[in-house]
């Protein structure tokens, strides 16, 4: 564990390096203060767990100007993992050359765990502003993974090149994306992906605006079912893309605002689908 403030700034390769490698092989990273990992000439945090017993990382602060992804987390055949990224004082993940946050799994379940007394969330992302990546803001992808209880929320997630949230789901998750603020960013705002097994996914209280591509896009392809719940966000004109079968179903007060596009987003799977949120730009008609 780090206590206080702690730096690990302008290294050749990644700021902080933590690896486990091996069957029975354990690394945990806990921070109580605000770190700070910036202009690094690789990644600022680089997380790698290979065929490992556990990997967790608790880490509080700001990853600015690396050459790769501010924060990087790839594992791979990992028993037990969890991941929580925070700031107690206005965090940043700022003009990285990759994505800001980037989490990979591959057979590797997402969970609560404690460590030396100390609760770290199985994935949680809060109070960070997320801006000016050379990726995505948020890019989480999993192969034969669970997130177990995800939250992302509180965030500010702009500018970036790519997508602001992207969240690629395989195995049984409930993903809760949260009261972030996500503006201005090159792809999509918030775009969910999930091919199959059953999640809970829950988007709500975001503000999605002026995005390049739709604001919120949810894709259930193959034999993927969710419980679905877009709620109380506010969006602008390019809306959530949902399936043909959702065109009476608007998420919106003004229908226009639901962009009817192809039969892949099957929504209707959902065992539980809700709807309620609020348009910026009004407009007239189904696209």
């Amino acid at each position: 564990g780090a206590n206080g403030a702690y730096s690990a700034s302008g290294n050749t390769s990644d700021g902080i390096i933590l690896t486990a490698n091996g069957a029975g092989a354990q690394a945990n990273l806990l921070m109580f203060g605000d770190a700070s990992v910036n202009g690094n000439g690789g990644h600022g945090l680089n997380v790698a767990g290979i065929n490992a017993q556990q990997v967790a990382v608790q880490f509080v602060g700001s990853a600015n100007g690396n050459a790769g992804d501010g924060i990087h987390v790839d594992l791979s055949n990992v028993t037990q993992s969890a991941v929580e990224l925070s700031s107690t004082a206005g965090g940043t993940i700022d003009g990285n050359g990759g994505d800001g946050v980037h989490l990979s799994l591959t057979n590797s379940d997402l969970s609560n765990l404690t460590v030396d007394g100390t609760l770290v969330q199985s994935l949680g992302i809060s109070g960070l502003t997320i801006s000016n990546n050379g990726g995505d803001g948020i890019d989480i992808q999993t192969v034969n993974s669970s997130l177990g209880d995800a939250v992302i929320q509180n965030n500010t997630v702009s500018q970036n090149a790519g997508d602001g949230i992207s969240v690629a789901l395989s195995d049984n998750s409930n993903l809760s994306i949260l009261n972030n603020n996500v503006w201005a960013n090159g792809g999509q705002g918030i775009h969910v992906t999930q091919a199959a097994n059953t999640s809970t996914i829950t988007i709500d209280g975001n503000s999605v605006i002026s995005n390049a591509a739709s604001n919120i896009t949810v894709d259930l392809t193959g034999t993927a079912q969710s419980n679905l719940h877009i709620d109380n966000n506010t969006v602008d004109g390019n809306g959530v893309v949902a399936s043909d079968s959702l065109a009476t179903q608007s998420p919106f007060t003004d229908t226009g605002m639901l962009a009817a596009k192809d039969s892949r987003r099957r929504l209707q799977r959902g065992a539980d689908i809700s709807y309620r949120n609020v348009s910026e730009v009004p407009r007239s008609g189904v696209e």
